[in-house]
């Protein structure tokens, strides 16, 4: 009967997590292990209640005590170290840098001309060079190091369709959602067009408002699916894979999916709607969903040199920690902003932000 109890009251404890009731979840998962002193799991999860709380230091001793017990992860393991090291140094140094505004690139020359309309996303160069999507002119714009304009692409005869992201594809080709054109495009560097993904619709390969995108390490991408709620996975080849993100067996579904990136066999889905992470294998197989209550608008995602995940949040720039489930606000541009939907960082270190809204590209460097 104790077993029994224990599993209801973890069961609890994990949905008061989800649901961002981190208080009450710490209640009930110390409820359960009065039942059930010694049971790992339940251990880890409380520690995680207690970190999301604020109460670092409840964290990590329970945490530790799971290692020093020899009952610990790898994962777990990392996470202690990390965070134990982070606080040794906060000791000694001083808080984080944070980004400021270097440059703006703006829509408007002058009074009468308009440079573009509308940047969705931004992709930076090797030579410190960007390209941005322009969606309200239908056009891709490449910028060289010093910002300056030196050259349209529209599609050619076709033209592009309300182009939104745009990421690097094989072979030193652009691949680019087009959100009006419900289909992905893959162009050369000078724009191109070799081959196209997807078709208006709801069937398999099906799309209605591609937003944005990310490439994994087999040869496959995938690309966030607005007006379906779910995610598309295709073959460099031109074939449709799966489709993924729907309700289903213990997991809701996505609401108003934006932001995909792909770490170490995983793939990371922002909602906008939900304001959290949800992860997936390869397969489309939902693993976890985490993160509420961190974000303000979460839209697009891209991984830093370091290793952690830079999201686009509404009027802010914020880091974030998948393995400590934290984030670090590294500009805050709530003063001017409006709607930042694509933030990367260049291979200088820099940040290139774009402003939806604004119609602004923002060069942001580290203080």
């Amino acid at each position: 009967m104790l077993e029994v109890y224990a599993r209801d009251e973890f069961r609890y404890g994990v949905q008061a997590f989800q649901r961002g009731l981190f208080n009450k979840s710490i209640l009930s998962f110390e409820k359960s292990l009065s039942y059930k002193p010694d049971d790992i799991l339940t251990k880890e999860w409380l520690g995680r209640a207690y970190f999301r709380s604020g109460f670092e230091d409840s964290a990590i001793d329970i945490w530790r005590s799971i290692i020093d017990a020899n009952q610990g992860t790898a994962l777990l393991r990392s996470k202690v170290e990390t965070l134990e090291a982070r606080r040794s140094l906060s000791r000694t140094l001083s808080t984080p840098g944070r980004y400021i505004t270097a440059a703006d690139v703006s829509s408007k020359l002058g009074q009468d001309n308009v440079l573009f309309r509308r940047p969705g996303s931004v992709l930076p160069q090797p030579n410190g060079g960007f390209y941005i999507s322009a969606y309200g002119s239908n056009e891709i714009l490449l910028f060289d190091i010093n910002a300056a304009l030196r050259q349209r692409f529209r599609g050619g005869l076709e033209g592009f369709d309300h182009p939104f992201d745009i990421i690097a594809g094989p072979g030193n080709t652009l691949l680019i959602s087009e959100f009006e054109g419900n289909r992905v495009v893959q162009c050369t560097a000078d724009g191109v067009v070799i081959k196209t993904w997807g078709k208006r619709g709801l069937s398999n390969g099906g799309l209605l408002g591609p937003q944005y995108l990310c490439l994994d390490d087999q040869g496959y991408f995938y690309v966030t699916d607005a007006g379906n709620r779910q995610v598309v996975k295709f073959d460099l080849e031109g074939d449709f894979v799966l489709a993924f993100g729907k309700k289903g067996s213990g997991y809701e579904g996505l609401k108003s999916p934006t932001g995909v990136a792909f770490r170490d066999g995983e793939v990371f889905v922002l909602d906008n709607a939900r304001k959290n992470i949800t992860v997936f294998d390869g397969s489309g197989n939902f693993i976890r969903s985490f993160g509420e209550g961190l974000f303000h608008s979460p839209e697009g995602v891209s991984i830093m040199q370091d290793g952690s995940f830079l999201v686009a949040d509404k009027d802010r720039i914020v880091k974030f920690f998948p393995d400590l489930e934290t984030i670090e606000v590294v500009s805050d541009l709530s003063g001017k902003a409006r709607r930042i939907t694509s933030a990367v960082e260049d291979p200088n270190g820099n940040i290139l932000a774009v402003d939806f809204d604004a119609e602004t590209v923002s060069i942001l460097s580290e203080i």
